[in-house]
Protein backbone atom coordinates (compact mmCIF):
# COMPACT_ATOMS: atom_id res chain seq x y z
CA UNK A 1 0.00 0.00 0.00
CA UNK A 2 1.30 3.45 -0.84
CA UNK A 3 1.80 5.71 2.14
CA UNK A 4 3.08 9.17 3.04
CA UNK A 5 4.77 10.87 5.96
CA UNK A 6 4.28 14.63 6.43
CA UNK A 7 6.49 16.44 8.95
CA UNK A 8 5.95 19.99 10.16
CA UNK A 9 8.70 22.40 11.14
CA UNK A 10 9.99 23.83 14.40
CA UNK A 11 7.51 25.41 16.81
CA UNK A 12 4.64 24.20 14.62
CA UNK A 13 2.18 21.30 14.41
CA UNK A 14 0.39 19.03 11.96
CA UNK A 15 -2.61 21.38 11.69
CA UNK A 16 -0.61 24.38 10.49
CA UNK A 17 -0.21 25.77 6.97
CA UNK A 18 -0.93 23.34 4.12
CA UNK A 19 -0.32 20.11 6.04
CA UNK A 20 -3.98 19.15 6.78
CA UNK A 21 -4.97 19.97 3.19
CA UNK A 22 -2.17 17.85 1.73
CA UNK A 23 -3.02 14.97 4.07
CA UNK A 24 -6.65 15.00 2.93
CA UNK A 25 -5.74 15.23 -0.76
CA UNK A 26 -3.31 12.32 -0.51
CA UNK A 27 -5.88 10.22 1.35
CA UNK A 28 -8.32 10.87 -1.51
CA UNK A 29 -5.67 9.38 -3.79
CA UNK A 30 -5.45 6.21 -1.75
CA UNK A 31 -2.47 7.02 0.47
CA UNK A 32 -2.21 6.04 4.10
CA UNK A 33 -0.93 9.30 5.59
CA UNK A 34 0.89 9.82 8.88
CA UNK A 35 1.22 13.47 9.93
CA UNK A 36 2.29 13.44 13.59
CA UNK A 37 2.55 16.28 16.04
CA UNK A 38 6.25 16.11 16.83
CA UNK A 39 6.92 16.45 20.57
CA UNK A 40 8.54 19.61 21.95
CA UNK A 41 8.77 21.17 18.49
CA UNK A 42 10.07 24.41 19.98
CA UNK A 43 13.34 22.53 20.58
CA UNK A 44 13.64 19.98 17.74
CA UNK A 45 15.50 16.85 18.80
CA UNK A 46 16.51 14.43 16.04
CA UNK A 47 16.89 11.41 18.33
CA UNK A 48 13.52 11.99 19.97
CA UNK A 49 11.81 12.45 16.61
CA UNK A 50 13.38 9.35 15.10
CA UNK A 51 12.19 7.30 18.07
CA UNK A 52 8.71 8.82 17.79
CA UNK A 53 8.37 8.07 14.07
CA UNK A 54 10.05 4.68 13.96
CA UNK A 55 8.00 3.39 16.91
CA UNK A 56 4.69 4.64 15.47
CA UNK A 57 4.01 1.62 13.28
CA UNK A 58 4.42 3.62 10.08
CA UNK A 59 6.06 1.37 7.48
CA UNK A 60 8.63 2.60 5.00
CA UNK A 61 8.95 1.02 1.58
CA UNK A 62 9.18 1.41 -2.18
CA UNK A 63 5.78 3.17 -2.34
CA UNK A 64 6.50 5.64 0.46
CA UNK A 65 6.73 9.40 -0.05
CA UNK A 66 8.17 11.76 2.55
CA UNK A 67 7.26 15.45 2.75
CA UNK A 68 8.92 17.86 5.16
CA UNK A 69 8.67 21.60 5.74
CA UNK A 70 11.51 23.67 7.21
CA UNK A 71 12.94 21.72 10.17
CA UNK A 72 10.74 18.81 9.06
CA UNK A 73 12.91 18.62 5.95
CA UNK A 74 16.03 18.28 8.07
CA UNK A 75 14.36 15.52 10.07
CA UNK A 76 13.55 13.62 6.88
CA UNK A 77 17.17 13.82 5.74
CA UNK A 78 18.24 12.45 9.10
CA UNK A 79 15.62 9.69 8.88
CA UNK A 80 16.93 8.65 5.48
CA UNK A 81 20.33 8.03 7.06
CA UNK A 82 18.95 5.20 9.19
CA UNK A 83 15.91 3.75 7.39
CA UNK A 84 16.05 -0.03 6.90
CA UNK A 85 14.10 0.22 3.62
CA UNK A 86 14.37 2.45 0.56
CA UNK A 87 11.55 4.93 -0.15
CA UNK A 88 10.26 6.33 -3.41
CA UNK A 89 10.43 10.11 -3.03
CA UNK A 90 11.39 12.76 -0.47
CA UNK A 91 10.17 16.33 -1.02
CA UNK A 92 11.81 18.94 1.18
CA UNK A 93 10.23 22.40 1.36
CA UNK A 94 12.23 25.31 2.78
CA UNK A 95 15.13 23.15 3.95
CA UNK A 96 18.31 24.47 5.57
CA UNK A 97 21.73 23.00 6.25
CA UNK A 98 22.56 24.59 9.60
CA UNK A 99 21.26 27.13 12.10
CA UNK A 100 24.06 29.63 11.48
CA UNK A 101 22.93 30.35 7.93
CA UNK A 102 19.39 30.90 9.22
CA UNK A 103 20.50 33.72 11.49
CA UNK A 104 22.87 35.13 8.88
CA UNK A 105 19.89 35.74 6.61
CA UNK A 106 18.09 37.57 9.39
CA UNK A 107 20.91 39.71 10.67
CA UNK A 108 23.45 39.94 7.84
CA UNK A 109 24.19 43.31 6.30
CA UNK A 110 21.28 44.29 3.98
CA UNK A 111 22.14 45.41 0.48
CA UNK A 112 18.85 46.97 -0.61
CA UNK A 113 15.82 48.54 1.05
CA UNK A 114 13.77 45.50 0.05
CA UNK A 115 16.24 43.18 1.78
CA UNK A 116 16.10 45.39 4.85
CA UNK A 117 12.30 45.20 4.86
CA UNK A 118 12.37 41.40 4.53
CA UNK A 119 14.84 41.04 7.40
CA UNK A 120 12.94 43.40 9.68
CA UNK A 121 9.72 41.47 9.09
CA UNK A 122 11.53 38.16 9.53
CA UNK A 123 13.05 39.39 12.78
CA UNK A 124 9.60 40.30 14.07
CA UNK A 125 8.33 36.86 13.13
CA UNK A 126 11.30 35.24 14.86
CA UNK A 127 10.68 37.18 18.07
CA UNK A 128 6.95 36.50 17.92
CA UNK A 129 6.88 32.80 17.14
CA UNK A 130 10.37 31.33 17.38
CA UNK A 131 12.10 32.92 20.34
CA UNK A 132 12.34 29.58 22.19
CA UNK A 133 13.60 27.59 19.24
CA UNK A 134 16.90 25.86 19.74
CA UNK A 135 18.06 24.29 16.50
CA UNK A 136 21.36 22.89 17.70
CA UNK A 137 19.98 19.40 18.32
CA UNK A 138 19.03 19.17 14.65
CA UNK A 139 22.69 19.38 13.73
CA UNK A 140 24.36 17.57 16.62
CA UNK A 141 25.93 15.24 14.05
CA UNK A 142 26.88 15.97 10.42
CA UNK A 143 24.73 14.68 7.58
CA UNK A 144 25.63 11.26 6.16
CA UNK A 145 25.04 12.24 2.55
CA UNK A 146 26.09 8.95 0.96
CA UNK A 147 23.56 7.03 3.06
CA UNK A 148 20.84 9.59 2.32
CA UNK A 149 21.39 9.22 -1.43
CA UNK A 150 20.88 5.46 -1.31
CA UNK A 151 17.61 5.52 0.60
CA UNK A 152 15.37 7.54 -1.78
CA UNK A 153 14.80 7.03 -5.49
CA UNK A 154 14.17 10.75 -5.89
CA UNK A 155 14.92 13.73 -3.62
CA UNK A 156 13.38 17.09 -4.52
CA UNK A 157 13.97 20.42 -2.80
CA UNK A 158 11.41 23.22 -3.17
CA UNK A 159 12.68 26.65 -2.20
CA UNK A 160 11.95 30.33 -2.72
CA UNK A 161 14.37 33.04 -3.74
CA UNK A 162 13.21 35.28 -0.87
CA UNK A 163 12.89 32.90 2.09
CA UNK A 164 13.36 35.11 5.18
CA UNK A 165 14.59 32.24 7.36
CA UNK A 166 16.37 29.68 5.18
CA UNK A 167 18.77 30.93 2.49
CA UNK A 168 18.55 29.47 -1.00
CA UNK A 169 22.26 28.69 -0.81
CA UNK A 170 21.53 26.07 1.85
CA UNK A 171 19.03 24.26 -0.36
CA UNK A 172 21.48 24.38 -3.27
CA UNK A 173 24.18 22.86 -1.07
CA UNK A 174 21.94 20.04 0.16
CA UNK A 175 20.61 19.26 -3.32
CA UNK A 176 24.15 19.03 -4.65
CA UNK A 177 25.29 16.78 -1.81
CA UNK A 178 22.46 14.26 -2.18
CA UNK A 179 22.21 14.42 -5.98
CA UNK A 180 18.73 15.88 -5.68
CA UNK A 181 16.68 18.27 -7.75
CA UNK A 182 16.09 21.88 -6.72
CA UNK A 183 12.91 23.69 -7.78
CA UNK A 184 12.97 27.44 -7.15
CA UNK A 185 9.58 29.14 -6.91
CA UNK A 186 10.08 32.93 -6.91
CA UNK A 187 8.51 35.16 -4.27
CA UNK A 188 7.03 32.46 -2.01
CA UNK A 189 9.04 33.23 1.15
CA UNK A 190 8.89 30.29 3.61
CA UNK A 191 5.83 28.58 2.07
CA UNK A 192 3.82 29.35 5.20
CA UNK A 193 0.76 31.36 6.18
CA UNK A 194 2.79 33.60 8.48
CA UNK A 195 5.28 34.61 5.76
CA UNK A 196 3.37 34.33 2.47
CA UNK A 197 -0.30 34.70 3.39
CA UNK A 198 -3.45 32.65 3.75
CA UNK A 199 -3.07 31.03 0.34
CA UNK A 200 -0.66 28.66 2.08
CA UNK A 201 -3.44 26.74 3.74
CA UNK A 202 -3.13 24.89 0.41
CA UNK A 203 -0.13 23.99 -1.75
CA UNK A 204 -1.43 22.95 -5.20
CA UNK A 205 2.00 23.03 -6.81
CA UNK A 206 3.28 20.40 -4.39
CA UNK A 207 0.27 18.19 -5.02
CA UNK A 208 0.68 18.54 -8.80
CA UNK A 209 4.31 17.54 -8.39
CA UNK A 210 3.37 14.45 -6.38
CA UNK A 211 0.68 13.53 -8.90
CA UNK A 212 3.24 13.77 -11.68
CA UNK A 213 5.68 11.54 -9.83
CA UNK A 214 2.94 9.00 -9.15
CA UNK A 215 1.98 8.90 -12.82
CA UNK A 216 5.66 8.57 -13.76
CA UNK A 217 5.04 11.53 -16.05
CA UNK A 218 7.75 13.78 -14.72
CA UNK A 219 10.81 14.44 -16.84
CA UNK A 220 13.74 12.18 -16.06
CA UNK A 221 16.58 13.88 -14.17
CA UNK A 222 19.29 15.45 -16.29
CA UNK A 223 22.94 14.47 -16.08
CA UNK A 224 23.34 17.29 -13.59
CA UNK A 225 20.50 16.63 -11.13
CA UNK A 226 21.67 19.27 -8.67
CA UNK A 227 21.12 22.03 -11.21
CA UNK A 228 18.12 24.11 -10.13
CA UNK A 229 15.12 24.77 -12.29
CA UNK A 230 12.63 27.56 -11.76
CA UNK A 231 9.00 26.54 -12.35
CA UNK A 232 5.75 28.48 -12.33
CA UNK A 233 2.33 26.84 -12.00
CA UNK A 234 -0.08 28.59 -14.36
CA UNK A 235 -3.08 27.96 -12.15
CA UNK A 236 -1.65 28.98 -8.82
CA UNK A 237 1.79 30.51 -8.48
CA UNK A 238 1.74 34.28 -8.53
CA UNK A 239 4.25 35.93 -10.87
CA UNK A 240 6.80 38.08 -9.11
CA UNK A 241 5.71 41.76 -9.35
CA UNK A 242 7.82 43.98 -11.55
CA UNK A 243 9.69 46.79 -9.84
CA UNK A 244 8.41 50.27 -10.59
CA UNK A 245 10.75 52.64 -12.33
Amino acid sequence: MKNALILHGADSNSKANWFPWLKLELEKRGYRVFAPNLPHSEVPDIKQYKDCILSSGFSFGAKTILVGHSAGSVIILKLLETLPENVDTAILVGAFKDSRAWFKVLFGKPVTLEELRIRVNAGRELMKNHIHINLRKLFAKPFKFEKIKKRARKIIFIHSDDDPFCPLSGAKYLARKVGGELIVLPGQKHFSVSTAGKEYIRFPFLLELLDGITRKAVTAPSRHPSRSRSLRSRSWLRPKPKARR
